[in-house]
């Protein structure tokens, strides 16, 4: 088995409209992980004008647009020049820059970019690596955070029963195409945290377990689509577009919502709810991790930075 995934399959596969970019941006805000940050980022106290953020292995690099839509400056990083091009032109639709960096996370990074900024994000990167290259995707991370920032390394829950349940599904039905893909538990994450030197660190689940329920549901019957022969299946996938399209209105990017202020209102509406089975079943788990220290260490429903 490879040590990392096939480089073939981290080509884009899509094109983004400012629609579709908009919904991926609400999905992203509405994520317990994402929230934690804003918190983070309050504790950091710091104007988002001031930040400076980076995502590795960066893809559509959706979670950074949410902050440099509120004023961060944005480095993207990835080892695939495609998929740097292809988040140029998503930043682009809502008048967003970000600077692009091609390096590899299991590399040494470049001199301009250590220890240079506040945040460092990935998300859905380092399961796809094993043994040794695991941890020195983790490294990377630590190499780019300034001491007061901190790190964000979101990736599937190893103990999720419904990460298993599509992706058994899946293989059963040989629409897996995932060449390499192997979940973290939060012993191991935190064990990557201690081995490289983390001074401060946790984890948490990004999601509840109803909404996880609920999105895995929908990802379950998106799978039996994927099963039914070409015909039948593009004629559901038109029938649900159609659907969407009619409950969201027109799609003119010029009456699109303005996603800076949806996601200040999502920010001024933040609740802290408890979540007690989230850490340990969520789908997904992040990483938390700082060169210094993080603040009081107790579960998002308590931390109020």
């Amino acid at each position: 088995m490879n040590n990392r995934m096939q480089a073939s399959q981290w080509n884009p596969r899509e094109v983004y409209t400012r629609e579709i970019v908009d919904q991926r941006i609400k999905n992203c805000v509405s994520y317990r992980g994402w929230k934690h940050t804003m918190k983070l980022i309050n504790w950091l106290n710091k104007p988002y004008g001031d930040l400076k953020v980076a995502e590795v292995g960066c893809g559509t690099g959706t979670f950074s647009l949410t902050l440099a839509l509120l004023g961060a400056s944005v480095t993207l990083i990835d080892f695939n020049d495609k998929v740097l091009e292809n988040a140029k032109v998503i930043y682009g639709l809502y008048g967003c820059e970000a600077n692009l960096v091609k390096a590899d996370c299991l590399m040494p990074p470049p001199d301009k970019i250590r220890a240079a900024f506040d945040i460092v994000i990935s998300g859905g990167l380092a399961e796809h690596f094993l043994g040794e290259d695991r941890e020195r995707c983790i490294v990377f991370h630590k190499q780019l955070v300034l001491k007061d920032g901190f790190v964000y390394v979101g990736v599937p829950n190893r103990f999720s029963p419904f990460y298993w349940m599509i992706r058994l599904f899946r293989q059963l039905t040989k629409t897996w195409t995932i060449s390499l893909e192997v979940p973290f538990s939060s012993a191991e994450l935190k064990t990557y945290a201690k081995k490289v030197g983390f001074d401060d660190y946790y984890v948490l689940g990004n999601a509840s377990l109803y909404r996880d329920c609920k999105v895995y549901m929908l990802g379950l019957i998106s799978a039996i689509v994927g099963c039914l022969p070409d015909s039948l299946g593009n004629r559901l996938r038109d029938w649900k577009n159609h659907f969407r399209s009619r409950n969201r209105g027109s799609t003119n990017s010029d009456v699109c919502e303005d996603m800076k202020e949806y996601c200040l209102n999502t920010i001024k509406q933040m609740k802290d709810v408890k979540y007690p089975l989230a850490d340990t079943l969520s789908a997904g788990i992040v990483l938390f991790a700082s060169n210094n220290c993080l603040g009081p260490k107790c579960s998002y429903a308590e931390k109020n930075p």
